[in-house]
């Protein structure tokens, strides 16, 4: 039995071993591409957890609880869980709308899309896509003014932000969706349809659609995102567990590489040029892009246990995603200064610079945000032990 004590010190020190091995070899002066500052206990979450949505304003993560039927809102600069919304039925997919002040919650259990107000967390409607539908993923167009729903056997529906209400347009695909992104320099929309073991690109402006083979050998494509600016796909398969990088006008395979395995989601840092892979077997994988041919392994590093071992195991170790409301840039900093109680010299306000990595968080927003990553850490490997367990979000500073 893990107490919510042993589980905070255990997910520390997997951090700190993990940059210490990879980097044990390294100049001192040389940080890590993540380092962790904080944990945010999550008391009475229990079981899985989904995916995640940012009210940047408000300094907010909200996320899915999907295996507690609640969806969680954590206050990251506070660095506590502020408010629960419970009654749901599996939460999958979460998109907050800062245009519309609105959540909205993709039910997988019951085939619902709930609508919150954004400030109190009230429900305002409930868009009903029909009993085993599954929706899952929300994405939001906003030039269209648009969100898209992956759900069912394998369609995207089309939901009106403005006033609540299921739209006609449904786009039809060869199974259930998976992790899909919309183009935003152009009409498609790349959906991983791991059923089909293929990658669906489907034109909205006019509903034609290509199809992409994975590649020989590769199933289980779930994870997906793009790097428009060098006109590149990334999804991630996890038999083998790779990432896979394609051409995004002709689906070329230009690269790939192992990563974690069992990955649910990855993230693409634009500024850093580089793609983060959670994986269910307690890593992380950092890919650097030198090009847009060519990539390079960061290294694996560790998270927390959470690897699919039999139908009772938790089923994703932990998601990840990237906030626009980082943390300051952290200096680096010698081996002993990853332990929880050492100084971390940073480049924000206030003028005394030294503060713990437990007080990073509470910084103000007039800092530069470089990139910080929320991940929700499921050490728990039998679903019998989750309800003497607590759950807890670990924020990861990515180096510059």
């Amino acid at each position: 039995m893990n107490s919510p004590r042993h589980l905070l010190r255990f997910l520390a020190a997997a951090v700190a071993l993990a940059s210490l091995g990879a980097f044990a070899d390294a100049d001192e002066r040389e940080a890590p591409p993540v380092r962790e500052v904080q944990e945010i206990p999550l008391p009475g979450v229990q079981g899985r957890i989904d995916h995640f949505t940012i009210d940047a304003k408000r300094k907010r993560v909200i996320f899915s609880g999907l295996g507690n039927n609640s969806v969680q809102v954590v206050d990251v600069f506070a660095g506590r869980m502020i408010h629960q919304i419970d009654g749901l039925a599996e939460p999958q997919g979460t998109l907050y709308l800062a245009e519309w002040d609105k959540l909205f919650v993709a039910n997988s259990a019951d085939g619902h899309v709930t609508v919150y107000d954004g400030a109190k967390f009230t429900l305002i409607d409930t868009i009903d896509f029909g009993e085993g539908s599954d929706p899952d993923n929300l994405r939001y167009d906003p030039a269209a003014k648009k969100i898209y729903l992956g759900y069912g056997d394998g369609a995207i529906g089309v939901i009106d932000p403005v006033t609540d209400k299921r739209l006609p347009t449904v786009y039809k695909l060869e199974g259930h969706p998976e992790g899909f992104q919309l183009e935003t320099k152009g009409p498609r929309i790349f959906v991983n349809v791991a059923d089909a073991k293929n990658i669906q690109v489907i034109n909205r402006s006019n509903g034609k659609m290509v199809t992409w083979p994975l590649p020989n050998g590769h199933s289980a494509n779930f994870p997906m995102v793009l790097d428009e600016a060098d006109r590149r796909v990334f999804i991630g398969t996890r038999k083998p567990s790779r990432l896979t990088v394609l051409d995004m006008d002709s689906g070329k395979v230009v690269a790939s590489l192992p990563t974690a395995g069992d990955m649910d989601d990855m993230f693409y840092d634009a500024g850093r040029k580089r793609i983060y892979v959670p994986g269910g077997e307690g890593f992380l994988s950092v890919v650097q892009q030198v090009d847009p041919d060519h990539y390079t392994d960061m290294g694996k590093f560790a998270t927390a246990l959470g690897t699919r071992t039999d139908p009772a195991t938790v089923t994703h170790a932990f998601s990840i995603t990237l906030l626009a409301i980082a943390a300051c840039h952290i200096a680096p900093r010698p081996r002993s200064a990853l332990l929880p109680s050492a100084p971390v010299t940073t480049d924000c306000p206030p003028n005394n610079n030294v503060m713990p990595p437990t007080r990073m968080m509470n910084m103000q927003s007039a800092c530069t945000l470089p990139g910080v990553f929320l991940m929700n850490r499921k050490p728990v490997t039998n679903m019998r032990q989750a309800p003497r367990t607590m759950q807890a979000i670990a924020v990861a500073q990515c180096a510059i």
